[in-house]
Parts: structure tokens; sequence; C-alpha cells
């Protein structure tokens, strides 16, 4: 009866290692391009389950936000990225692309654009990955 408790005892290490494992290459995020794609100063978008994200390359570190402007939903990637600044081509808008921080309100009087969310980039070989 002790060979197969030890049987059973291996059966359940192999199947939690084998979830674990899953778990982790589902938590490595969605490949979303090349690390060529992303060149130091560019802003450029991509889309990951039917979302648009903000892809910046600030002095060699990759960084993303949400891609549409709080305010009135501006594609970030459409104008120039600013040092870690990106602005909405719609009303200016201005947000910190390394932390999605507002930093300017829109030129219209009394409109406001909240922060926008953060998320994790990595870099698996030459393969950029996204992180939701």
């Amino acid at each position: 009866m002790g060979s197969s408790h030890s049987r059973l005892q291996l059966w359940q290490t192999i199947f939690i290692d084998e979830s674990d494992l899953i778990n982790r290459e589902q938590n490595m995020g969605s490949i979303i391009g090349k690390l060529t794609d992303f060149p130091k100063g560019s802003i450029k978008e991509v889309t990951v389950q039917g979302k648009p994200y903000a892809i910046s390359n600030v002095d060699g570190s990759l960084f993303a936000i949400d891609g549409r402007c709080g305010h009135a939903g501006g594609i970030l990637s459409n104008d120039r990225l600013v040092g870690k600044v990106a602005t909405c081509p719609k009303h200016g808008a201005e947000y910190d692309v390394t932390t999605g921080k507002n930093l300017k309100k829109p030129r219209i009087p009394f409109a406001k654009a909240p922060d926008l969310r953060s998320y994790k980039v990595t870099i698996d070989g030459e393969n950029v990955l996204l992180e939701l």
C-alpha cells in the first residue's frame, strides 16, 4: 500500500507542476511585436483582445498605457512622443507614457482627462510581450 500512496503523491506533484507551468505561460502576456518594431522615441498602437494600447520606447525602455485619451478617445499614437509625453491629437491632453498620469488638461474649458492605466511590458529574446 505504501507504493501506491507514493505514486499518488508523485502524480499530484506532477499535476501541480503542470498547472503552474500553464499559469506562468498565461501570465507572461501577449506577444505584440519584435523589439525592432519599437525604436527609441517611438509610440505605436497595438490591439490585444480588441483593446488598443500605446507602446512607447523612452530611452530604450518600453512602456504601455491605454491607447486612447481618457477625455474624448483620441488615438495617442497618432501624435509624436516628446520625451516621455504623449499628446492627444484631439484636444491636447498630455500623458506621461511611463505611468499613464495625465499631465495637462484638454484645451476645452472645464474638461478633464483622467489618468490612464499602465501595463507591464517584458522582453523575451526578440519578442515584446504585453501583460494585461
